[in-house]
């Protein structure tokens, strides 16, 4: 059993620890423990029993002759109210009152509840029960609190506990697949499938946010997570911009097109497009961009939206929204000048992804901005050891593409892969390997570092990766690639339906330029491009296999 389950298996059972017995009223109560009546003798228990029977006796007095004294009360003063209401002269009759019955015999574990509307009742279990999750300071006590009173929680509940397991799992940082297998957690989404109908607009968007921070299984919980989607589709207009904003973000993280519910949401966001702040309109237009489902009339709303506000956008929103209009293809002039401007202002405060991101987005959209591209490399050498090998590869592809960098930038890029090229994924390499060769920059030590990590991550590469890497080591004239031309020839073969006829001409110029002949690949190319290449093709692969002897 892993730490996680013990400790809300713990937590549950401390719950039910202690019992509470009552007695007499509700105001008289008594606390027994397992292990208090362990210290009495077997002789004491006649003398015990005699004295509880005349403690009873005189309890049993004391309680009817109090309900007696209150009854008679009561009569006299229903009585002289009954002839002060009365208009008339004719005293109205006192009813009779019945005699008191002697209190019923009660279990000594349960006290008498008091008598009270059963909808009043259940409030309040589910106002404490909201409290206490709210109280709870970690996953596991909200968890354990479903497991053992999850039965007389209400929808409001339900959200609640839903929202607290997904915000203290991502503070604590726990295994949100440890989290989601949980039993209570499936108890949780059990309950809250029920209750879908009755949960608040809020809630449905909480519930949609926790789903997120936890990434569950759209396919393993298509009930819920469909339930949840019509539903805020439903109340599409009733979202504020932050609920629109995390519903969206959870279709992203999840990989989740679920196209009634983004339609709905982007279509809300446009209509309340006025009320969003920096933070949501960022998160929204990252959310979007990453499921595919940007439109034009988004972009030009967020972009109206946007240009006042983005002096007051921390780097990653100005990133994520500059980015979400490069994913779409969309160019706003005055969107991307102002961008420009606020970098260029202040480029230190940018972190590395942010730097990242925007060089990515201007390339994009073949935005040469000179002043833009200096300000981001003189700010990406300072800060290169931050950069992730995706960050990095992103960077040097965009100077490659708009033909900007310089020395400075790039020997402290290679230095970079050759202190972490293990980290590098295929793309990332693919990418690094062409910008390289692209700005025509490139030591034969990086190169050596870069043909290791392409050999190990060769199984990570698309078809398009593969040919960059061949095309870059064969622009670069690095020889030492030599190896890794040879023991990818029968890969290429093998896959040689994933590459397209223009791929197959790259890759066999690249192996002629680097002198290396394999006869079975240059068949295969052969092949597979016959009546698929246009003029210019044709004879750049004719002077290919001219120059291998083929």
């Amino acid at each position: 059993m892993s730490t996680f389950t013990t400790t809300v298996a713990m937590m549950v059972a401390g719950a039910a620890a202690q019992a509470t017995v009552t007695a007499g009223s509700p105001d008289m109560q008594m606390t027994i423990q397992a292990g208090d009546l362990s210290s009495f003798e077997s002789t004491d228990y006649g003398m015990f029993a005699d004295g509880m029977l005349i403690v009873a006796l005189v309890a049993g007095y004391y309680f009817v002759h109090n309900r007696r004294s209150k009854a008679a009360i009561s009569a006299k003063v229903m009585q002289k109210t009954a002839l002060i209401e009365h208009d008339s002269d004719e005293i109205p009759a006192v009813p009779r009152l019945r005699k008191a019955s002697p209190p019923r015999e009660q279990s000594p574990t349960q006290a008498t509840p008091t008598k009270r509307p059963r909808a009043a009742a259940a409030t309040d279990t589910c106002r404490r029960l909201n409290q206490a999750i709210c109280a709870s300071d970690s996953a596991e006590q909200v968890l354990a609190l479903v497991a053992s009173s999850g039965h007389q929680m209400n929808a409001v509940n339900l959200s609640t506990a839903m929202h607290r397991v997904a915000r203290w799992t991502k503070k604590s940082q726990l295994d949100v697949e440890e989290v989601r297998s949980s039993a209570p957690w499936r108890k949780l989404v059990r309950l809250s499938h029920q209750r879908v109908g009755d949960v608040t607009v809020q809630g449905i968007s909480n519930m949609l946010w926790a789903a997120g921070v936890l990434r569950v299984d759209v396919e393993q919980d298509a009930q819920f997570m469909v339930a949840l989607a019509e539903t805020a589709s439903k109340h599409a207009s009733e979202h504020t911009p932050q609920a629109l904003a995390n519903i969206v973000w959870t279709c992203a993280v999840l990989q989740w097109r679920n196209v009634e519910l983004l339609t709905q949401m982007r279509a809300a966001a446009v209509a309340s497009i006025q009320g969003f702040n920096p933070q949501d309109l960022s998160n929204i237009a990252w959310a979007l961009g990453t499921v595919g489902f940007l439109d034009s009339t988004f972009l030009q709303a967020m972009s109206k939206v946007a240009i006042p506000m983005l002096g007051a956008c921390k780097p990653a929103e100005l990133s994520n929204i500059v980015w979400a209009c490069a994913s779409a293809g969309y160019v706003n002039r005055e969107l991307m000048e102002r961008a420009s401007d606020v970098v260029c202002a202040g480029p230190e405060g940018f972190t590395s992804q942010s730097v990242s991101n925007i060089a990515w987005s201007f390339a994009t959209l073949g935005w040469n901005d000179e002043r833009l591209m200096s300000s981001i490399t003189r700010v990406a050498v300072a800060k290169m050891r931050w950069f992730s090998p995706a960050e990095l590869s992103n960077l040097l592809w965009a100077c490659a593409t708009l033909n900007v960098g310089g020395s400075r930038v790039l020997d402290a890029a290679c230095a970079m892969v050759i202190r972490s090229h293990d980290r590098f994924g295929g793309e990332d390499l693919s990418n690094t390997v062409w910008a390289l060769a692209t700005l025509k920059f490139g030591s034969s030590v990086c190169c050596e570092h870069l043909v290791r990590a392409c050999a190990s991550r060769r199984s990570e590469m698309s078809a398009k990766a593969m040919t960059n890497v061949l095309w870059g080591f064969a622009t670069l004239g690095y020889k030492g690639a030599c190896s890794l031309f040879v023991s990818w020839a029968d890969v290429i073969v093998e896959r040689n339906a994933e590459f397209t006829p223009t791929e197959l001409v790259t890759i066999a110029w690249s192996y002629a330029n680097s002198g290396v002949r394999v006869p079975e690949l240059l068949a295969c190319i052969a092949k597979e491009v016959q009546g698929k290449l246009n003029q210019d093709e044709e004879q750049a692969l004719k002077l290919a296999f001219q120059k291998l002897s083929f």
